[in-house]
């Protein structure tokens, strides 16, 4: 009997290696951790991303919010990333999504917001 195996995934591809990454094997620092944490955050609540893979571009986006007190657009991260590995597939490379917001920088959420859960994300108009 030929069963189909079910999985899910986040969307993140494995990045391939190079010789930008370092090995931080030998690096060791003691720090203290609290017992307890509070992870969410009041100002910029997590996205929902209608199980599209778009989780490295939802994080993206969620950082530079984080970074410039503004909402992000994750939606002009992953159709710009998607432009850029040149590819329509599930996932992306979170490294993509650095050079993205590095080359291009990200707009706003009022100015792209994120789409229906039907929808998936097409590169920025203006690029």
């Amino acid at each position: 009997m030929n069963e189909e195996k079910i999985f899910h995934t986040t969307g993140a591809k494995r990045d391939k290696k190079s010789r930008k990454d370092y090995r931080i094997a030998g690096i060791t620092q003691v720090v203290e951790v609290p017992k307890q944490m509070f992870l969410l955050d009041e100002l910029f609540p997590p996205k929902n991303q209608f199980s599209r893979g778009s989780c490295t571009s939802q994080g993206q986006s969620h950082h530079k919010e984080r970074q410039e007190k503004r909402e992000s657009s994750a939606r002009f991260v992953m159709g710009n990333t998607k432009q850029l590995e040149g590819n329509k597939d599930y996932g992306a490379y979170t490294r993509d999504t650095f050079t993205v917001v590095n080359k291009i920088g990200i707009c706003s959420e009022e100015l792209y917001p994120e789409p229906g859960p039907c929808e998936w994300p097409e590169p920025h108009p203006l690029r």
